[in-house]
């Protein structure tokens, strides 16, 4: 239900009335975790100027969409404010303040408006992030849990959006019936596809759920973030190379080395080395050194490649490129310890 609080309640409230600022009171009752409560405003521009509106709120929880911004004379938008149950420990009364306001009179506020709930807990969880990291080559993750523990007081029922076999995991169950005061362990298992995959990955997932409130349906929704992250296997030194020909040296040469990322049980064995570009060349060399040399043709100044190292860690192929630079006046300090490369992901 809309209020207003100043005069008596109202479904439209005018804007664009010279030294007038509307005013509005929104009672969205009881909003548990999780959940969205939406209501919806008129606004009527009473003035004879276009009116283009902005907004603004005091959190995260509450949301303002201004479905038509830009307003003739004499008309009207409509206004969607929600509120939305963001702190899984806070219960009790909340209030919130909005203002809406035009952004062609130097931000003057046309509406003030306030929200106002109750809130009140649903569902308890021992985490809101999924994540494990892996080597490339190697058997994945044994997985990790989520326990969801209801506190609302009444049952809940809960489905996993992504539910059954994801990009890279797994969920078991996928969905449950939550009693008052008991807890459901949920198991993320990465798949197999991971330890050949080469590559992070990311993904938001959602916890839908539902349970009702004095007769009516109350929907859930619990974003949960999982991660999956490659661990380099194998890194060069430095991780990328800047060459600064001097002038009339058209030829440079740079040494690079490779070492195993940190952790790793076993070396990589690599399988060849190539580059970008004719100009480029890189020859292998003992003790894991590679041989850069650029040769710029005549009347070039700068060049942009990268070493390609294609290697075996375990059962999976990946590669590592190694960037090269070169400009005149460019200049780095040598490194000396490990920078991690990307390892790119791309298949040979």
């Amino acid at each position: 239900m809309v209020r207003a609080m100043w005069p008596a309640p109202v479904a439209e409230f005018l804007i664009g009335q010279p030294r007038k600022v509307a005013a509005v009171a929104i009672n969205f009752g009881k909003v548990y975790y999780g959940e969205r409560a939406t209501r919806e405003l008129t606004v009527v521009n009473s003035s004879r100027h276009h009116l283009t509106l902005g907004e603004k709120t005091g959190c995260g929880c509450t949301r303002i969409k201004i479905l038509n911004p830009a307003i003739p004379p004499g008309g009207r938008s409509a206004v969607r404010v929600s509120y939305t149950g963001i702190d899984p420990g806070r219960t009790g009364p909340a209030s919130q303040q909005f203002i809406i306001f035009d952004n062609g009179k130097k931000l003057i506020p046309e509406l003030r408006g306030v929200v106002h709930a109750v809130l009140a807990q649903s569902l308890r969880f021992n985490r809101t992030e999924i994540s494990w990291r892996n080597l490339s080559g190697e058997p994945a993750h044994g997985g990790q849990a989520v326990v969801a523990e209801n506190v609302s007081g009444v049952p809940a029922s809960v489905a996993w959006s992504a539910g059954g076999e994801g990009r890279f995991f797994s969920i078991a169950p996928t969905s449950a019936v939550i009693a008052p005061g008991a807890s459901v362990r949920f198991l993320f298992r990465p798949s197999r596809a991971i330890a050949a995959g080469h590559r992070s990955e990311a993904e938001a997932i959602v916890l839908r759920g539902t349970l009702q409130s004095n007769g009516r349906p109350v929907r859930l929704n619990f974003t949960f973030d999982a991660y999956d992250t490659l661990e380099p296997v194998l890194e060069a030194i430095p991780g990328a190379l800047v060459l600064s020909p001097r002038p009339g040296v058209r030829l440079v040469s740079e040494v690079v080395r490779l070492v195993t990322g940190p952790g790793n049980g076993k070396v990589p064995h690599v399988l060849a080395v190539a580059t970008s570009s004719s100009a480029l060349h890189a020859v292998r060399e003992d003790g894991g050194r590679i041989l850069v040399s650029l040769h710029l043709p005549h009347g070039q100044v700068a060049f942009l490649g990268n070493v390609r190292v294609t290697y075996v860690y375990g059962e999976a192929r990946s590669a590592l490129d190694i960037p090269v630079f070169a400009a005149p006046g460019l200049s780095v300090p040598r490194q000396t310890r490990p920078s991690p490369v990307r390892a790119d992901g791309e298949q040979e």
